[in-house]
């Protein structure tokens, strides 16, 4: 999901490793959300869908937001991951587990995620669905999901992809422009990459004056 919000909306998505779940810059050259590295990959997504619901609900002028706008964050990711018409599309009183397992992968959620959607929207599934959306999600797919059932495993493929470092290719560059043209230290880059400095093999940056006016997105880099 990280990669498909910078390619597709214009949003830099940075994975990194940080404290809290997720928060956005609003930068006058785009929007950045910065989300935690994390094998949760459900988790992850509905941070991300939470930040989208702030951008796009117009929060990001607000100085401080209240538990209202939280709300319809929270309301947009909902839909966002869980539609209303796709969930109500499932006969909730006579599905099966293989059936349940496969929507959460698809739509990339939580089990509790979706056991508050079906009580938000007043669906109560059967007694076996309700009690599997009490199990870890990782367990519940593993046991009732037939797609876990190649190889490479596609479970520790999303997991590995969700936990893995990612900063948007536009920032690295316009970081390693500002870094050779003296404008940022190459301590920044190194850390953006996350490699040492001397394996940047940058020239010595040039001090002078440019005649290019590069944005740099994130300039409290370390």
């Amino acid at each position: 999901m990280a990669a498909r919000i910078t390619e597709n909306l214009g949003i830099d998505v940075l994975v990194l490793d940080i404290n809290g779940a997720a928060y956005t810059l609003h930068l006058p050259e785009r929007d950045v959300i910065v989300v935690q590295r994390t094998v949760s990959w459900f988790r992850q997504n509905f941070s991300l869908a939470h930040e989208l619901g702030h951008i796009l609900s117009g929060h990001m002028h607000q100085v401080d937001r209240g538990g209202e706008e939280e709300k319809t964050a929270n309301a947009f990711a909902a839909e966002l991951l869980m539609p209303e018409d796709v969930v109500r599309g499932v006969d909730w009183a006579t599905v099966d587990l293989s059936t349940v397992a496969q929507l959460v992968w698809d739509l990339g959620i939580s089990n509790d995620a979706l056991s508050n959607r079906l009580g938000f929207l007043g669906i109560t599934p059967c007694g076996g669905v309700e009690n599997a959306l009490t199990e870890n999600t990782f367990a519940f797919l593993r046991h009732h999901w037939a797609g876990c059932d190649v190889s490479p495993d596609p479970i520790t493929r999303r997991r590995d992809a969700a936990s893995t470092r990612m900063l948007p290719a536009t920032l690295l560059s316009d970081l390693e422009h500002a870094v050779v043209t003296g404008r940022a230290p190459a301590e920044s880059l190194a850390w953006a990459m996350d490699v040492p400095v001397e394996d940047l093999g940058l020239a010595e940056p040039n001090t002078g004056p440019s005649d290019e006016d590069v944005t740099v997105l994130l300039r409290e880099l370390p």
